[in-house]
């Protein structure tokens, strides 16, 4: 159901606004002048706008420009409406980024025409996104899978953890009372799969090569190997905008899967069909409290290795296990799911029992990311 808020101080004609939204089925926030309008929007991200021109304490230009300057509400689509009195001046607010306008009075399907379209252009506008960044994912991954080498692979990862090496060395560790977690199971029965003797721990490098690039090229912060799961923490203190980060880690999830997945058709020679590759690559996603520290082989004079614990941790490892049971190619927690609804496409539920240290919880059938936030 799209998103829709008007922003109109005259009472009457704000709700004869909404009411005509309303009925054409769409879901629909209000604001009584733009400096709240810009609020809500900002909180909302609704998928269009419906704005009066001449409000108190913000108008409808001042509102356009504020909304135009920040990356999360910029493409935002925006109807002025104006009366027939300020129709001279509709064009300073189409130059300040506003879309389409109405003049006052206006009936009830010139409203419901324009919102469908501005409605029907963002949408075949995302569709185009999505099908350009699906292109240029692909194209990353393929020069990244020719040029990356064991002792870049270090490099990057020294890199990526330079702001939090330090903590994790000096013995204090990181803790993240709530961040998104994937597990991916990538050396369990994916290995069988791979050719045996010597050719197997090369083929094996490549697929973790594979996944790892594809999980970094989404926004993961740390990367450790759990047992045969490789897992992802998406927790990022520059961006701390939980709906965002968890979003990150489900579109990660499914290029992890679909990397991983032609990484071992390539190694193996043999590729599988669609849904026997889909069902072995098994992801899960999850959020909760994680904790990573550093641990030395001081005795017998070795190298040391960072560990992930925490319910976080442990939860996304029990759903891994669960989803492959069900047979669910990417799992994902109601915690981890709570906030991001709308931008993603569920299928089967499931409850999971409490484990050694996690509590229960519930689960759902990850279909899909269904649209990109704003």
């Amino acid at each position: 159901m799209p998103r829709i808020l008007v922003i109109e101080d005259e009472p009457t004609q704000r709700l004869l606004t909404i009411s005509v939204l309303k009925a054409a089925g769409h879901e629909v926030f209000e604001a009584v002048d733009g400096e709240a309008g810009l609020e809500i929007a900002t909180t909302v991200l609704p998928d269009l706008i419906v704005c009066d021109v001449m409000m108190p304490r913000l108008n409808g230009y001042q509102m356009v420009t504020a909304l135009k300057a920040e990356a999360a509400t910029a493409t935002i689509p925006v109807i002025f409406l104006s009366s027939m009195s300020e129709r001279t001046h509709v064009r300073v607010g189409m130059s300040a980024g506003a879309d389409d306008y109405l003049a006052k009075p206006f009936r009830a399907t010139e409203l419901k025409q324009a919102v469908d379209t501005l409605l029907a252009k963002r949408r075949k506008q995302l569709e185009q996104f999505a099908e350009k960044a699906e292109e240029a994912i692909r194209i990353a991954l393929q020069d990244q899978k020719q040029a990356l080498s064991g002792r870049y692979e270090k490099q990057l990862l020294k890199e990526l953890n330079q702001r939090w090496q330090t903590d994790l060395e000096s013995g204090r560790g990181l803790h993240y009372p709530d961040t998104p977690v994937l597990a991916i199971d990538i050396f369990g029965p994916l290995v069988d799969r791979l050719p045996g003797g010597d050719a197997r721990p090369g083929a094996i490098k490549r697929v973790y090569e594979a996944t790892s690039d594809a999980l970094y090229l989404f926004g993961a912060q740390h990367l450790l190997p759990l047992g045969h799961h490789l897992i992802a923490i998406f927790a990022n203190e520059a961006r701390p905008d939980m709906s965002r980060q968890k979003f990150q880690a489900v579109r990660a999830a499914f290029a992890a899967q679909k990397a991983l997945r032609a990484a071992v058709d390539a190694a193996s020679g043999d590729p599988l069909p669609e849904a026997e590759s889909r069902a072995l690559a098994v992801a899960a996603l999850h959020t909760g409290p994680v904790m990573l520290m550093r641990v030395d082989d001081a005795l017998h004079g070795g190298g040391g290795a960072t560990i992930a614990t925490g319910e976080g941790v442990s939860a996304t490892v029990a759903l891994v296990q669960r989803a492959r049971a069900l047979q669910w190619p990417v799992a994902c927690s109601a915690a981890m799911a709570s906030g991001i609804g709308d931008m993603i496409t569920t299928g089967r539920g499931e409850h999971l029992v409490p484990g050694v240290a996690h509590g229960a919880f519930n689960a759902v059938e990850l279909l899909a990311p269904s649209r990109t936030p704003a």
